[in-house]
């Protein structure tokens, strides 16, 4: 929900006398398509990292609690990226 409702973080754009960066429309469409490939990435990977684990008799927590916090952290740095 936050990757599609990101898309007004431009709204302001042209009605401040300091430009922001994510105004400049090749930077913002960068880090938003680069935020859903890591979404992506995500929703695909994790189940099959899940599934090879439990075939190979291994503990399947891990993996959604490090995508968790991998996730965590890329929509901290998208935020950092679009509020610049």
């Amino acid at each position: 929900m936050f990757w599609l409702m990101s898309v007004m973080a431009g709204d302001s754009c042209g009605s401040v006398p300091d430009e922001l960066k994510v105004c400049n429309g090749n930077y913002f469409a960068t880090w938003w398509l680069t935020y859903a490939a890591v979404l992506a990435g995500a929703v695909l990977v994790t189940p099959i990292a899940i599934l090879l684990a439990g075939r190979r008799q291994m503990v399947r927590w891990p993996w959604p609690a490090l995508v968790i916090v991998l996730l965590i952290a890329a929509t901290v740095g998208y935020g950092y990226m679009l509020s610049r």
